[in-house]
């Protein structure tokens, strides 16, 4: 492996690093730094308003190992490629920097001949500088591996250098050291599905998938047509097949097309859909089986509403005393549909003039008005008594400081002491 042969030629001192990257708005290759310059900048290469102004510091190197560190970058940035590799971010580039400096200081640091140049460096020499790493970050399994992985560049860009590792630091054994272990103990040890239950799977996941798919679509759709949109919007308009028959014949045709089509009813757990059932019966139009409600004189039937139409007064129909109220269930929907016919029967109820000669008894309303009113007459009595007596407990305090004040000058009595036993006091 040392005599493995560059096969990229050494570029000049006059060459343009960021030459073959996108460069920002208005800038020139020709403005950008050269292989020469001793400081690099980035910032043309970075697309981001809120990137940071990055340079490459060649003078923090060591002097003699500043050309292999200028020629990786070089290769980072806009060299060729190894077989597989792309370029990487000029963040990126920046932050292999930091490591590759610190491996080439320690490196510059080490007495033995053989640690002058990459070329002739050995398995025991990383493995130093491994230990190395526990110093600076003892605590830090995941820096130690950034910094072990940043010296395996000098091997995958090797046909790019000037002086490069001759082994892959990866085969070396105890490369890694505690840290692998560490990792090894974190992974995920969980049981997998096996390989000959999952590829079963996932082939009758598809075939489900490819079979069913319109119906899955259709029935979606057709369930957000019956959901409201808002709970102020109105509901979106249903596009169920008008029929001109009764409701039994529009609920007859509406069942022969889906068993002619094949298509299952909507519902759930085996049971029909009760909502679509009553959309299909509500776009039936008059027959003999809504004869019951309607009246069979044309002349009795009332005339169409409009919507500027003062409100008519409809009949409450109240049950007779020995018949109870029909047990329905009225949802959001229902109850926005019929709430201004229900407004205005109670507001024909309330404007109703009572019957002459019927005695009048007073509402439950009236009833809580007038208790209302008797509360607050007794509160306002009561605050009345409260101030009262507070008038006469300031007029007493008043007359005893006053007799107090004048016993003391008739007798000179400096001090008043209390008798136990007597409520008053007098003096000794």
């Amino acid at each position: 492996m040392t005599a493995l042969a560059r096969s990229v030629a050494l570029p000049g001192d006059e060459v343009f690093v960021l030459h073959d990257r996108p460069l920002r708005d208005g800038v020139a290759v020709g403005e950008t730094s050269q292989f020469g310059d001793d400081v690099w900048r980035l910032q043309p290469a970075i697309h981001k308003s809120s990137g940071r102004n990055l340079i490459l510091n060649f003078n923090r190197f060591p002097v003699r190992s500043r050309p292999v560190a200028k020629q990786l970058a070089y290769a980072m940035l806009s060299g060729p490629l190894p077989q597989g590799d792309k370029h990487c971010k000029v963040e990126g580039v920046r932050c292999a920097s930091t490591e590759l400096r610190r491996f080439l200081t320690w490196l510059d640091s080490q007495a033995e001949p053989r640690c002058q140049r990459l070329a002739t460096l050995t398995g025991a020499d990383l493995l130093a500088y491994q230990r190395h790493l526990v110093g600076p970050f003892p605590n830090a399994a995941t820096q130690r591996e950034t910094c072990r992985a940043k010296v395996r560049l000098f091997w995958r860009w090797r046909h790019n250098l000037s002086d490069w590792l001759p082994f892959c630091p990866i085969h070396i054994n105890g490369w890694g050291g505690p840290d692998a272990g560490a990792q090894r103990r974190g992974e995920n040890r969980t049981s997998r599905i096996p390989e000959q239950v999952l590829g079963p799977l996932l082939v009758r996941a598809l075939r489900f998938i490819d079979l069913f798919r319109p119906d899955i679509i259709a029935a979606d759709q057709q369930w957000r047509k019956t959901r409201f949109i808002g709970v102020y919007q109105r509901l979106p308009v249903r596009k169920f097949h008008r029929s001109t028959g009764t409701v039994h014949q529009a609920i007859s045709d509406h069942l022969e097309r889906y068993v002619t089509s094949g298509r299952p009813l909507p519902g759930w757990r085996g049971v029909p859909n009760r909502k679509v059932l009553s959309a299909v019966r509500s776009t039936a139009g008059p027959g003999p089986a809504t004869s019951s409600r309607t009246p069979s004189s044309p002349t009795a039937s009332p005339a169409p509403r409009r919507p500027h139409d003062p409100p008519r007064r409809l009949p409450l129909r109240i049950p007779s005393p020995g018949r109870h109220w029909k047990k329905f269930g009225m949802s959001n929907a229902t109850f926005r549909r019929h709430f201004p016919d229900i407004a205005q029967e109670i507001a024909a109820l309330r404007s109703a003039r009572p019957t002459p000669g019927a005695p009048s008894e007073p509402t439950r309303y009236h009833r809580l008005v007038a208790r209302n009113a008797k509360l607050k007459r007794r509160n306002r009595e009561f605050t009345e008594t409260l101030t009262l007596a507070a008038c006469h407990i300031q007029r007493v305090t008043l007359e005893n400081r006053k007799l107090r004040g004048e016993l003391k000058a008739a007798t000179g009595v400096a001090r008043l002491a209390s008798v136990p036993g007597l409520g008053h006091q007098y003096s000794r």
